[in-house]
């Protein structure tokens, strides 16, 4: 499957290299807003099930991977920590500056990790942070103690190909969100980001969004096992 991503990465790159004007007849408004709706309710049920403890104890039993803290489904302590970060990223949003808007994700979820290792929990008494896997790992390693070899899963690569168009739709979506954002903000008029550059977006722009959403961080991930992830982020802060 490794080898099938790193050939499948390519699809993103070839599409990158299409005309603005053919990406936009091809992929309008309605097809990469429907897509975005689509991928946002999938994380959304992800993320509802984690919020509640795991997607491991959702038909019944503990929830596990929270440190040394075992509870149901949907207890209430967990509802709580996951309300507090939800809480926080509320107020980065409303009160915080330009970077704290932009960073509102992440300083929550920090804030969220620092109550969860301080404050035990109440049924149990245990923490939710626990650091016996940072103890038991050794003092020295390597990265690439272990290597695959690459090959190519055929019946696979059609279904990679629909993945790699999906996240490229996704990146299209993003990129007219974003362009939207700017054309629509005093500050960067200044900065010349409110002409046609971004109103109707050439094919440099979309180049390099959909080069850095696909190829790039899939092909890396498919050799080097490092995660991909998706680069744009919601520009909101600036």
């Amino acid at each position: 499957m490794l080898g099938t991503t790193a050939l499948c990465a390519l699809t993103p790159c070839l599409i990158s290299f299409m005309p603005a004007r053919i990406i936009q007849r091809v992929f309008p408004p309605v097809v990469t807003g429907a897509t975005l709706i689509v991928i946002g309710t999938n994380v959304l049920s992800s993320g509802m099930k984690n919020w509640c403890g795991g997607t491991g104890c959702v038909n019944g039993g503990l929830c596990s991977g929270n440190g040394n803290v075992y509870l149901p489904f949907a207890s209430a302590e967990y509802m709580g920590l996951g309300l507090f970060v939800f809480i926080c990223i509320i107020f980065f949003e409303t009160f915080g500056s330009p970077f704290m808007r932009n960073g509102c994700v992440v300083l929550s979820l920090f804030l969220g990790y620092l109550l969860a290792a301080v404050v035990p929990s109440i049924s149990t008494g245990e923490s939710f942070v626990s650091f016996q896997s940072i103890q038991d790992a050794p003092w020295v390693t390597f990265l690439w103690t272990t290597t695959f070899n690459l090959g190519i899963f055929v019946p696979a690569i059609l279904p990679m190909i629909t993945v790699f168009i999906t996240t490229s739709i996704e990146c299209i979506g993003d990129t007219r969100y974003i362009g939207w954002i700017l054309c629509r903000t005093p500050m960067l008029d200044c900065l010349g980001f409110r002409g046609t550059y971004f109103k109707s977006p050439s094919s440099l722009i979309y180049t390099r969004f959909i080069l850095c959403n696909g190829p790039v961080p899939h092909w890396s991930s498919a050799t080097c096992l490092i995660r991909a992830p998706t680069p744009v982020t919601a520009p909101k802060g600036h």
